[in-house]
């Protein structure tokens, strides 16, 4: 059974894996930036990188990088058993070290171009970077001691095999990743997982509140039946409210048992009834005149 903490990160975690892909991304290059923020700030040294060397060594951080994106095709596995807040940890702390050394890398090549790492910020600004690429330094005397690896053409050429690598890691690993992150959250567990959260987190009444709020409102079924909206009138009970619009708006002989056979069939609705909820089925005319109105409680489902 996880500790309370452990629920609050995974339902913290369950919440920001829903968000837009643009966000999480953004998400990410912060802590990146936070992480050459911290280099930029507290980092001192005496390592001074020509280009080539520094092309190679940002170079190998960038294939890092794209190599560190393969956590996520475990996603499906973490959300299931409870563990994605971890696996975003790994991800935060993969971030921050990518950008502390980045900078860290721009401040050595900075030192070389400027005789001061002030520069180093450069790293980790789009286009900027090129600056610290291809800027002339200083007498190769000044320059410090590094690998002959990483020394002149040879160093050059390791670099751009490295970015091919990281290049063609990143074609090869974001379709698996995002195929991953499909599957998590196309999984019937994902939905029932964030409601034992939810409910865990801030109780039933809450989470039918929230429930209600990211519902959809106003959408057309066909055959004269609307959705008009979901409320939660009171702590345990969730109303789906339906208009019917016709000439003689009537339900059709079964329709308790359709709803009720919906209601059970719906994964995140069933979790909710096992967690306590009632799921109430109000079907109006479009004046808002009552046609009928079902319970479907837990006990009613596989019967």
């Amino acid at each position: 059974m996880l500790g309370d903490w452990a629920v609050r990160l995974e339902g913290l975690a369950l919440r920001v894996f829903d968000l837009p892909e643009q966000q999480l991304w953004l998400g990410s290059m912060a802590f990146l930036v936070l992480g050459g923020a911290v280099a930029a700030l507290f980092k001192r040294g005496t390592l001074v990188l020509s280009r080539a060397p520094y092309f190679a060594l940002s170079a190998s951080v960038a294939l890092a990088i794209t190599l560190g994106q393969m956590i996520w095709v475990q996603s499906g596995v973490a959300m299931v058993e409870g563990w994605l807040w971890a696996l975003m940890g790994v991800d935060v702390l993969f971030n921050l070290v990518w950008g502390y050394l980045l900078v860290a890398l721009g401040q050595a090549r900075s030192r070389d171009m400027r005789g001061h790492g002030r520069l180093g910020f450069l790293a980790i600004v789009p286009l900027a970077h090129l600056w610290l690429l291809t800027a002339k330094g200083a007498a190769p005397s000044e320059v410090s001691r590094v690998p002959a690896l990483l020394r002149g053409g040879v160093g050059v050429a390791l670099g751009i095999v490295l970015v091919i690598g990281a290049r063609v890691a990143e074609q090869r690993i974001v379709p698996m990743v995002e195929k991953a992150v499909m599957a998590a959250t196309g999984d019937p567990a994902h939905g029932p997982k964030m409601v034992d959260i939810r409910v865990q987190q801030v109780g039933l009444a809450r989470t039918l509140q929230e429930f209600a709020l990211a519902s959809s409102a106003g959408v057309d079924l066909g055959d004269g039946l609307t959705l008009q909206r979901v409320v939660a009138i009171n702590p345990t009970t969730l109303r789906y409210h339906y208009t019917l619009d016709g000439p003689e708006p009537e339900l059709a002989f079964g329709a308790a048992n359709m709803a009720r056979i919906g209601v059970c069939d719906d994964p995140v609705l069933s979790r909710l009834m096992a967690q306590g909820a009632v799921i109430d089925i109000l079907y109006l005319t479009p004046a808002e005149e009552m046609i009928d109105e079902f319970f479907v409680r837990d006990s009613d489902c596989g019967v």
